[in-house]
């Protein structure tokens, strides 16, 4: 019986610790589990290429989203996270606020969107170029996808 109870306890223990991850700068979504019906699958690892936040430990639907900026939307780890091939929402989800529509600036096929803020005295700024048809960030202009100001 102790021997029982020793093995339920280690496996409990590591259950315990592994975690569910996610990796912004990927967007891979890396589980130790999932259930679908009734077929449990292990280490899934998923690329989400857009996604919202349903819920968390509710079914009631949650943001994550601001309409505006503030001090807290512009760090270096956001702007890094920034790559090649995300959209405006996924952007948008990476800073934690909308962008300024009345910044896009139109050139030769590229439009420039802007997410700012104003409440510092400064002003704040990450601006990326994205494709006009597919509104995808482009590796077009090399490095120089995006940009950043003021932080």
């Amino acid at each position: 019986m102790k021997q029982l109870f020793l093995l339920l306890l280690l496996s409990f223990s590591t259950a315990i610790a592994k975690a569910d991850t996610f990796d912004p700068a990927t967007n891979t979504l890396t589980m130790d589990s999932v259930i679908v019906g009734d077929q449990k699958y292990f280490n899934v690892v998923v690329r989400i290429d857009q996604f919202a936040v349903l819920g968390v430990g509710s079914s009631v639907p949650i943001g994550g989203v601001s309409e505006t900026c503030g001090t807290e939307n512009f760090t270096i780890d956001k702007f890094n996270a920034i790559q090649v091939g995300m959209s405006i929402d996924q952007v948008n989800q990476v800073i934690g606020c909308k962008f300024d529509p009345g910044s896009a600036v139109r050139t030769g096929g590229l439009v420039n969107y802007s997410w700012m803020n104003f409440s510092t005295g400064n002003v704040q700024l990450i601006s990326a170029f994205f494709d006009e048809s597919s509104l995808k960030i482009t590796g077009t202009m090399g490095n120089q996808f995006k940009s950043s100001a003021g932080f």
